[in-house]
């Protein structure tokens, strides 16, 4: 089955192209400072961090992994610990199936997700019995 487009139509699409917009022309960044284990209210930190800084669908997400500089040594050392290279990639992987698209590239470099937003609403799990 052979398919034809008339030159009017390729010509026309020539000139609109152009024109057309991507959001993967936008990075959307968003540091995180860990110091507990993962929680939900860290998900609604980072939604609401997206909300302000109006991330949308198909902009690039950039997660990055901060050290925590405040001045209560318990958390310094805690924070130490989850920014060691293993906890911080599990993380920033766990983090990537709540707001990735796995149609596209991501990456995780040491303390830095790097992905195209899905959504800047994060995913649910699915419940297993």
């Amino acid at each position: 089955m052979k398919f034809k487009i008339d030159t009017k139509t390729l010509i026309i699409i020539a000139m609109l192209s152009p024109f057309a917009k991507a959001d993967m022309d936008f990075v959307c960044t968003i540091d995180v400072t860990w110091s507990k284990p993962f929680t939900k209210e860290d998900l609604e930190l980072i939604e609401n961090r997206m909300k302000i800084y109006k991330c949308e669908r198909n902009n690039i997400l950039q997660i990055r992994a901060v050290p925590y500089t405040g001045k209560d040594i318990n958390l310094i050392v805690k924070n130490a610990d989850f920014l060691t290279k293993n906890a911080s990639e599990k993380r920033l992987l766990r983090l990537s199936n709540y707001f990735c698209r796995f149609d596209r590239n991501r990456d995780i470099n040491h303390n830095t997700l790097s992905c195209v937003l899905y959504s800047p609403k994060a995913r649910e799990f699915v419940k297993q019995n």
